[in-house]
C-alpha cells in the first residue's frame, strides 16, 4: 500500500512538473523489468496518475506508447489473473480512451429563433418581473411578417422550454401566454390545440417513452385553465376523455345487454353490476390482505353480457387495448390535471359536474387490478387536495344558506364499484333528461317559428292582392 500511494504521489508531482518526466518513465521501466505481483499495481497506478500527461506531451509520447506495448505483450505472456487484466486494460483505456464515433453537429439556429430560445428556456423564470420581461420582448419580434411565423414558432418553443426545461417553468409559461393574449391571441389558440393534439395522440399511442412528456403537457392545460387561457368545461372535456377514450359501448353489447334480465340485489334496490377486474371494495389503509381470497375460481366462472344503461356512451368495463386493466398511466394524467386545476374547478356553480366526473373517476379506479405505490400515494394526495377545495367552497356557500349546506362533508367518495356506477348512470341519465327537454324546447320553438313564418307570408300576400 505504501509503494501505491508513493507511484500515486510520483505521478502527481509529474503531472504539476515537480518531478521531471524521466522519473515516471524510469519506474514504470522498473516494474516492466519484473512485471508480476505488486509491480503490476504500481504500473498501473502510475498510468493512472500520469499517463494521460505524458501520452500528451511530444517528447514523452513515443517512450510512454513503447512501455504500452510492452505492457501488453507481457499481460498476454504471463496469462494473469483476471483482477490483474482488468487493472491493465482500465488504466491502457486511462491514457488512451477508444475512438468515439463521429460528433453530433450543433444544430444551427436563425438569430430570431435563437433569442427566443434564450428567452424562453434559459432566461424565463418563475417571477412576475421575469414573466413581465419576456412578454415584453416577445412583443418586439416582427409579428406583421408572414414569412417569419412568430405565432408558430413562438408556440414550438413554449412547448419545447416545458417538456425539455425545467418543471418549475410550465407556470411561467402558462403566464407568458396570458400577457400575449390581448395583443397576440394567435399564440394562446395554437398553444392551446397543440396541449390538445398532444393529449390526444398519447392517447392514441400509448408508448412508455412519452409518459412523462404527456405528463408535462396535462401540467400545462392546468396551468393554461389557472390563467383563464382554457375554460372550466374544455377541462372537464378532457378529464372525461382521458378516462372514458377507448371504452365505447359498441352496439353489439347494447342488443345483449338488452336481452339480458337485470338481476336485482337482495333488497330489490339496484342492479347487480361486476367489476372487470374483480374489484368489489376498496382496500382501507390498515386492513390486510388475505391471499387465499386472491384466488380466482375458474372452474365456476360462467360469461355474461355486462348489463350497460342505456343513456351510457362509455364503460370502463369494455376492453381495450390501449387501457388494460393493469395500465395506470391515465391515472397519473387525471391527478396531473387536478391537482393543477382544483383550485379554480371547483366553484359553487361548477360542483355538481366536478361531483359527476369525480364519481365517474371512482369507477374507473376500481376496474384497475392494482395500483402501484406512488400512483395509490399520489392519487391520495390529490382527493385530499379536492376534498379541501370541496370544504373550502362549502364554508363559503353556508356563510349565504347557514342551514342548508354541511360544510364538514367533503366530495362524496364510493366505497364499492355498484356505488361509483349508480352515480355515475344517475347522473348519465339527468344529463340525457335536460339535453332531451332542451331539444324539445328548440323544436317546439322551431316549429312556432314555422307557423309565424307562414302566417306572415299569408297576410303579406293578401295585402298585395
Amino acid at each position: 500500500e505504501s509503494r501505491l500511494r508513493t507511484a500515486r504521489y510520483i505521478g502527481e508531482l509529474t503531472k504539476f512538473r515537480l518531478a521531471p518526466p524521466i522519473v515516471s518513465l524510469r519506474c514504470l521501466q522498473r516494474c516492466l523489468d519484473d512485471f508480476t505481483g505488486a509491480n503490476v499495481d504500481i504500473a498501473c497506478s502510475l498510468l493512472e496518475s500520469c499517463g494521460r500527461y505524458l501520452y500528451r506531451l511530444p517528447h514523452t509520447n513515443s517512450k510512454l506508447s513503447n512501455l504500452m506495448e510492452t505492457m501488453m505483450r507481457l499481460s498476454k505472456a504471463k496469462r494473469l489473473d483476471e483482477r490483474s487484466q482488468a487493472l491493465i486494460n482500465t488504466a491502457m483505456y486511462t491514457v488512451k480512451p477508444p475512438a468515439s464515433g463521429p460528433k453530433k453537429e450543433a444544430k444551427e439556429y436563425t438569430p430570431l429563433e435563437g433569442y427566443l430560445r434564450y428567452l424562453l428556456m434559459v432566461s424565463l423564470q418563475p417571477t412576475e418581473s421575469s414573466i413581465s420581461f419576456v412578454a415584453k420582448q416577445l412583443l418586439r419580434f416582427p409579428w406583421s411578417d408572414p414569412s417569419r411565423q412568430c405565432g408558430a414558432l413562438t408556440c414550438k418553443i413554449m412547448l419545447k422550454a416545458c417538456r425539455v426545461g425545467r418543471y418549475s417553468s410550465i407556470h411561467a409559461v402558462a403566464n407568458v401566454a396570458a400577457k400575449l393574449r390581448r395583443q397576440k391571441p394567435e399564440v394562446c389558440v395554437r398553444l392551446l390545440d397543440s396541449v390538445l393534439e398532444e393529449l390526444q395522440w398519447s392517447l392514441e399511442h400509448p408508448t412508455f417513452k412519452d409518459q412523462q412528456r404527456t405528463l408535462t403537457v396535462a401540467r400545462l392545460l392546468g396551468e393554461m385553465y389557472g390563467a383563464s387561457l382554457a375554460s372550466g368545461q374544455l377541462v372537464l372535456q378532457q378529464l372525461y376523455q382521458l378516462i372514458n377514450f377507448g371504452h365505447e359501448i359498441p352496439d353489439a353489447l347494447r342488443e345483449a345487454s338488452a336481452k339480458v334480465p337485470s338481476t336485482e340485489t337482495q333488497d330489490g334496490s339496484s342492479p347487480v353490476f361486476n367489476s372487470a377486474s374483480g374489484v368489489s371494495h376498496p382496500i382501507m389503509e390498515d386492513e390486510e390482505v388475505d391471499e387465499q381470497n386472491l384466488e380466482t375460481k375458474e372452474e365456476n366462472h360462467e360469461t355474461h353480457p355486462i348489463a350497460v344503461s342505456i343513456h351510457s356512451k362509455y364503460d370502463p368495463r369494455v376492453p381495450s387495448v390501449l387501457d388494460p386493466p393493469n395500465s395506470v398511466f391515465r391515472i397519473k394524467l387525471v391527478c396531473t390535471l387536478l391537482e393543477v386545476a382544483s383550485k379554480s374547478l371547483i366553484t359553487r356553480n361548477s360542483m355538481p359536474k366536478v361531483g359527476a366526473f369525480l364519481a365517474a373517476f371512482q369507477r374507473y379506479l376500481f376496474t384497475k387490478s392494482v395500483l402501484p405505490t406512488e400512483v395509490e400515494f399520489s392519487l391520495l394526495d390529490t382527493f385530499d387536495i379536492i376534498d379541501s377545495e370541496w370544504r373550502r367552497v362549502l364554508k363559503d356557500q353556508k356563510k349565504r344558506t347557514p342551514n342548508e349546506v354541511d360544510e364538514t362533508s367533503g366530495f362524496p367518495r364510493y366505497r364499492t364499484w355498484l356505488e361509483a356506477h349508480n352515480a355515475t348512470v344517475a347522473n348519465e341519465e339527468a344529463d340525457a333528461g335536460i339535453e332531451a327537454r332542451a331539444r324539445a324546447r328548440l323544436e317546439a320553438g322551431a316549429g312556432n317559428g314555422e307557423v309565424g313564418g307562414a302566417e306572415v307570408n299569408t297576410v303579406a300576400s293578401s295585402t298585395y292582392n
